[in-house]
């Protein structure tokens, strides 16, 4: 009988271990800002709406920015999923030269979100503030990176960046084209106190190749990561069967 009636459940899209669902859900950053490569002291953009990421020309040295941004899987998808697919997009507010490399590497420290806002001057940045991360500090004043400039993974995670239209255009990277994107995310949900989130990296090497993005700051245009997934089996689907289909008089 327990195997006549695991052929009736398949037609239906179950088997033993329950009902496997394909299920989406969409990601703002629970944190974002910018660090600059400056000579003149620590610099950041924790709470500004504008992000930059390449290299800006801006003086004669350290002319590089880069974007960190973190989310929060954990808190939206279930323990013991397993992740499909992923596709990271960034609102383009400007971009310099054309659509230039791009690419995301994982962060391997904590870091932290300060009060530094420079939307006055997006590409130059603010002082840092208290709680600020900076091209020197994960965590202004106190905490530096192990590495200026973050201490990040040796190899990037994506490199496949695709700039999409629209108005307005979009950089993007999708987890077809850059397959550990999936596994990062994945690490995330199995292992949240090792989510520090990817540093969005320009052409550091040739100048004015920078972009101008949106943060999670500007309301309507976040950046945006989707996540596919397939929960993990469901104890209650198990139970409605029972095991072997043992109930009072239905022999096994």
């Amino acid at each position: 009988l327990q195997s006549a009636l695991a052929s009736l459940l398949v037609p239906f899209g179950l088997a033993a271990q329950g009902t496997a669902q394909v299920s989406t859900t969409f990601l703002t950053p629970t944190a974002d800002t910018t660090i600059y490569d400056v000579a003149s002291g620590q610099r950041s953009s924790g709470a500004g709406t504008l992000a930059v990421f390449g290299n800006t020309g801006i003086g004669a040295n350290g002319t590089s920015r880069r974007y960190l941004l973190r989310f929060d899987v954990a808190s939206a998808i279930p323990a013991g999923a397993t992740i499909l697919s992923v596709d990271l997009s960034l609102q383009i507010e400007r971009n310099n030269n054309g659509s230039q490399a791009a690419s995301l590497t994982r962060i391997t420290s904590p870091w932290s979100e300060g009060s530094s806002n420079s939307d006055a001057g997006a590409g130059q940045g603010a002082v840092s503030q208290v709680g600020d991360a900076s091209w020197g500090y994960a965590s202004f004043p106190t905490t530096l990176w192990a590495n200026p400039g973050g201490d990040l993974a040796a190899a990037p995670t994506a490199t496949n960046r695709q700039v999409l239209p629209g108005i307005p255009e979009q950089v993007a990277w999708a987890g077809t084209l850059d397959p550990a994107m999936i596994a990062d995310v994945q690490s995330w949900l199995d292992q949240p106190n090792a989510n520090h989130g990817w540093a969005v990296r320009g052409l550091e090497t040739q100048a004015s190749t920078a972009y101008l993005v949106r943060t999670r700051e500007f309301v309507g245009s976040e950046p945006l990561l989707t996540i596919t997934y397939t929960p993990p089996a469901n104890p209650a689907t198990l139970a409605a069967f029972g095991n072997g289909c043992s109930k009072p008089g239905i022999p096994e």
